[in-house]
Formats: structure tokens, sequence, C-alpha cells
């Protein structure tokens, strides 16, 4: 009898994965069979224009939303902006925990700064992480799908993805941010020892040769 029970729970345990395992993968196949855009690359010229600011929310800017957030759910992305479906429209959509639809969004208020690696889809290099500097805290205004004014606060996370996407309405793209190594104290004191190295081994040949020695 308990064999019987345990095999019924260990039927009941299967049944459920498969269930689970269905619903994964149907919704996964959903994602992937929604109607999407391509994401331009980098140099693309719509990258670097500054995007025209949309007068009236009509048919062809919501419909254009759908195909930006269908494309963001097909790459799991957090943000993207009509330029980078090709589309030179200050329209950005970003995944706040929900997707915020910002249509002409403006940083009104910021404040704070903090450091962090960013990487963008429309680069080339789909590995590749820069660091850039941005505000922690920003105030942004935008208008909704249904033309209406709306302000959002965002902070840390957040407000470095907003950030994000408001720089590519305007052109600017992460590598923008990109500098040379930067000089800190153990590079400093790495050139300070080699630089000792060199200048000793230099003073050292030549004293010997200047006493008739021969270095091997």
């Amino acid at each position: 009898m308990r064999k019987l029970i345990g095999v019924l729970l260990l039927c009941v345990v299967i049944a459920v994965l498969l269930v689970i395992a269905g619903w994964t993968l149907n919704d996964k196949a959903s994602r992937y069979s929604r109607e999407a855009l391509d994401v331009v690359i980098y140099p693309n010229d719509t990258l670097r224009e500054v995007a025209e600011p949309v007068a009236v929310v009509g048919e062809e800017e919501r419909q254009l939303t759908v195909l930006v957030q269908n494309t963001m759910a097909r790459l799991e992305l957090t943000g993207l902006s009509a330029p980078q479906v090709g589309v030179s429209k200050r329209i950005s959509v970003v995944n706040l925990g929900q997707s915020v639809v910002m249509i002409n969004p403006e940083i009104i208020d910021r404040s704070g700064s903090i450091n962090g690696l960013e990487e963008c889809p429309s680069l080339p290099h789909e590995d590749s992480k820069i660091e850039v500097t941005r505000s922690e805290h920003v105030t942004v205004r935008y208008m909704t799908l249904e033309g209406e004014e709306s302000t959002l606060e965002a902070a840390g996370q957040n407000a470095r993805i907003i950030q994000h996407e408001i720089d590519h309405l305007n052109g600017i793209l992460i590598i923008d941010y990109a500098t040379g190594p930067k000089m800190t104290s153990s590079v400093l004191a790495a050139i300070i020892v080699y630089s000792v190295a060199l200048v000793s081994a230099v003073f050292i040949y030549f004293w010997n040769r200047r006493k008739g020695k021969v270095i091997q």
C-alpha cells in the first residue's frame, strides 16, 4: 500500500512539473512570436540624431510603442528608445517594475552622482560594458500615451535606465562616456617601481662599462 501511495505521489509530482514546463514554453513561444522590430546597430545614423519631438500622440505613435515594448520583451531589455529601432521620435519605454512609456521625456531635476557599468543592444559588442557616471536621483517630465503630462521620480538603477534612454533621444551613446585608463595609486606605484628599476639597470650597465667590465 505504501509503495502504491509513493508511486501515485511521484506521478502527481511529474504531472505538475510537466504542466509548469508547458506554461513556461508557451510563454516563451508567445514572447518570440509577437511582432517586433530589429534594433539598429552603431554606426547607424539614426543613433546619432536628436530625435524629433512628438506633437500629438496618434495611432502611429501607439503602434510604435507596442512594437518597442515587444522588442524589449523579446530581447529581455530594461529600456528601449525609438531611435534604437530606426525611428527618430522622442519616445522611450522603460521597465521600472512595470512598463512606462515616456513621450518627449525631459529631466527637470537631478541630484547625487553614482558610477555603474552599462551596456547597450545598439553597440556591436553585446558583451561590452562601459562605466558611466549618472545622477543618482532624477525627476522626469513626460507625456503619456493618453497625451497627458506626467512626472516621475526615480533613484538608483531606475534613474540610470531613464537617463540612458533619454541619452538615446539626444544622439548620445555610452561609448561617449568612455575614457582612457585612469591613473590610480596602484598604477602610479607600479610605474615608479619599474622606472626606478630601469634607471638602476642602465646606471649599473654604464658604471660597469666604465670600469671595463662586460655584462653578459
